[in-house]
Order: structure tokens, then sequence, then C-alpha cells
């Protein structure tokens, strides 16, 4: 074997092993939920500086099914609380409440619930909460 096919897979040797060095250190499986998390609060952030009221409910509406989907409650919260129609917000915290409870968040899904001020749509919620559909 000649020294430079030596060296070539030497060097695509050192090259795998720190492909798979990357893939492998460092990955906590905490780290993308704290990134997420300092994501959401950006987002958070963006979308309540956001002036037109229309696009800014639609921006909220949008984080606070993301928050759910990842299970970041308090972001939920702050997006719902932050939208300023009755209806779209009901709706928001309808679908996150909807969203939380299927990932097994069901106190957090009850909570968010209690969001919604139409006490029907608000029962709707919490009968599909309590039937896990």
């Amino acid at each position: 074997m000649s020294i430079a096919s030596r060296s070539l897979r030497s060097g695509l040797l050192a090259v795998m092993v720190c492909i798979c060095m990357s893939l492998f250190v460092g990955c906590s499986k905490d780290e993308p939920v704290a990134a997420k998390k300092a994501d959401f609060a950006a987002r958070l952030k963006a979308a309540g500086q956001i002036n037109v009221s229309s696009e800014k409910n639609i921006a909220l509406d949008a984080l606070a099914v993301n928050a759910a989907e990842a299970g970041d409650v308090d972001v939920v919260k702050k997006a719902i609380g932050s939208i300023n129609m009755t209806e779209e917000r009901n709706t928001a915290a309808a679908k996150a409440a909807q969203l939380l409870s299927a990932r097994g968040d069901v106190d957090e899904a009850i909570e968010v619930a209690g969001l919604i001020n139409m006490t029907e749509q608000r029962n709707e919620v919490l009968a599909k909460i309590a039937s896990d559909k």
C-alpha cells in the first residue's frame, strides 16, 4: 500500500470519527427542550411587538400551538393571554389544551381549558380531555 493511499485512508477514518462524535458528544436530552424554550420566549417577545392586532393574534395562536406541542405551558398561557379577541383566544386555548392532553399533560390541559370563557366550548374541550380523544 502506498503512502498516499494510507494517508487517504487515515484522513477518511478521521473524518468518519469526527462525524460520529459530533452526532453523539454533547447531545443531551434536555438541550433541545432548553433551546425551544428560549426560542419560544424570543417568539413571544416578537409577537408582542406586532402592531397590527389581527397579525399579532395569528402569531400568538401559532406560538401557543407550538408551545403546547412542546409542553411549554408557561408560554402557552402567556401567548393565549395576549390574544385580544375573545373568540380567537378561546379557539387557541382549545387547540392548545387538546395538544397538551394528547401528549399526556392532562393537568396542564385542564388548566389551559380553563382559559376558555365560553362555557359550552370549555365543556366540549374538557369532555375531550376526560375521554382521552
